[in-house]
């Protein structure tokens, strides 16, 4: 019975409570941080990714290899400048061909990369070697 009476003065108490109260009560975003940060989408940070592919690969003497496994690993740091994104990248990958007299190869790669910051979506280029 000790329940139901607070269940009761609960209820009593949250009926008390306006609606314009509740309104009051409810998060709002603030706009001026949202336009600040383009869209609220910051860019800057640091980003890892895998890649994996295979396919078949033909070299210029006609030798064709039908089981082509190549991997990745890219890791890179973009900073947001408000307008403009700019960063690096370094990433290898390694290829394995069955059919061929070298079966493995690998690389390693380095970009610079430069885009412009539009919200959720980021255009970019970049050079590298």
């Amino acid at each position: 019975m000790r329940y139901v009476s607070i269940l009761g003065l609960l209820l009593a108490a949250a009926g008390q409570v306006s609606a314009e109260e509740i309104k009051q009560l409810r998060p709002v975003a603030d706009e001026t941080v949202l336009s600040s940060q383009g869209g609220a989408v910051d860019w800057t940070g640091v980003y890892v990714g895998l890649s994996y592919g295979f396919g078949t690969f033909s070299d210029d003497g006609g030798v064709t290899d039908s089981g082509t496994d190549l991997t990745g690993i890219q890791v890179g740091y973009l900073h947001d400048l408000g307008t403009f994104v700019l960063g690096g990248e370094l990433a290898y990958a390694k290829g394995d061909y069955d059919d061929f007299p070298t079966d493995e190869w690998d690389s390693t790669r380095f970009k610079l990369i430069g885009g412009y910051d539009a919200g959720a979506v980021l255009p970019y280029g970049f050079v590298g070697l």
